[in-house]
């Protein structure tokens, strides 16, 4: 994310981008020691060491330098992932700062007219989700979120804010 944005953008990252390596390693963490997603480890949960305050581990140095190097192949291949489309993007990138710097806030509309149309559609079910999540709050119309469910374009909520 904004580490990413700022390598491709000032060739260097600040201070400030410490806060998404903090929140990625804990993201992966859990995705290789939890959620059981690493092929290497292999599908095994060993629960949330978060909440304990012990220095137990439910496994073995072995295992924890597998979790270890795990960990950084993700967070090193999402990385230079990310790099790598912003530099493809770095017209839209540009393009999308300049929106956000005129107002704060930008929805799904305002994303569609800077970036363009989606390269894929929403899914029916996440429209329906967020629809019916609408329609109970009183939002509008039901003829207005079934169209803006057909077209992919904005519901309430679909929102980019600046900064975030």
């Amino acid at each position: 994310g904004g580490r990413a944005a700022e390598e491709v953008i000032f060739g260097e990252v600040s201070s400030g981008a410490q806060n998404d390596l903090e929140r990625v390693t804990k993201m992966a963490h859990s995705q290789v020691t939890v959620y059981g997603m690493s092929e290497v480890v292999g599908p095994l949960s060993f629960g949330s060491q978060e909440a304990s305050n012990t220095l137990y581990r439910p496994y073995s140095e072995k295992t924890a330098q597998l979790i270890d190097e795990e960990v950084s192949v993700i967070i090193t291949t999402s990385y230079a992932r990310a790099v790598k489309l912003l530099r493809e993007n770095e017209a839209s990138l540009h393009a999308l700062a300049e929106a956000l710097l005129k107002q704060e806030v930008i929805g799904a509309d305002d994303l569609v007219s800077v970036l363009g149309p989606r390269p894929f559609k929403k899914s029916v079910e996440w429209d329906e989700f967020i629809n019916a999540s609408w329609k109970s709050k009183g939002s509008g119309s039901a003829e207005a979120d079934q169209q803006s469910a057909e077209n992919g374009t904005s519901v309430p909520g679909d929102a980019v804010a600046a900064g975030a």
